[in-house]
């Protein structure tokens, strides 16, 4: 991550990012809970075709914590070193996992393996109930990845980064 980066608001960070990438940030709404003087607001985050959710006492402080879990979640795509000719994982995982499994003729199949109900990881002083899920990709017959989060969009996104990381590092030995 640039240095620029670590010192502005998690939200000016997301909005360099969705500039940088040309892709959009979109901040919504979802649920506002609580009496008038206690509210309490879950705001979700679609980055290009990712989504995070943020909840906290506010709407503004709702949307920097969405913020800050996608940066966290972001992190690679800034540190990544745009001259690495393997594989790409600037652009979309599942989307790069499914090119290269059809390239190289292998099957991929996400099975979700559980779900259940957390406490938001960013505002541990709330109980504001969110589901996570958790799946697994199998990838040809012998290789399997788990992963987990907030949505199945970004449970099996979680799978496609293990697997990419993984192909990145032994795609020699699997081919």
């Amino acid at each position: 991550m640039q240095q620029d980066q670590l010192k502005i608001s998690p939200l000016k960070a997301i909005n360099n990012l969705a500039r940088e990438n040309k892709i959009v940030a979109e901040y919504q709404l979802e649920k506002e809970s609580g009496p008038a003087h206690a509210k309490f607001y879950c705001v979700r985050l679609r980055l290009g075709d990712k989504e995070y959710v943020g909840s906290d006492r506010s709407i503004k402080l709702a949307q920097r914590a969405a913020a800050q879990i996608a940066l966290n979640d972001q992190t690679h795509l800034l540190l990544k070193d745009k001259s690495d000719k393997g594989i790409n994982l600037s652009k979309h995982p599942t989307v790069t996992l499914n090119t290269w499994a059809a390239q190289n003729h292998i099957p991929i199949q996400y099975v979700l393996l559980n779900q259940h109900s957390v406490t938001t990881p960013n505002n541990v002083s709330s109980n504001f109930p969110c589901i996570m899920f958790y799946y697994r990709l199998y990838l040809g017959q012998d290789l399997h990845f788990d992963g987990h989060d907030l949505s199945h969009q970004l449970a099996r996104i979680n799978c496609a980064y293990h697997a990419l990381n993984f192909i990145r590092d032994n795609e020699k030995s699997i081919l």
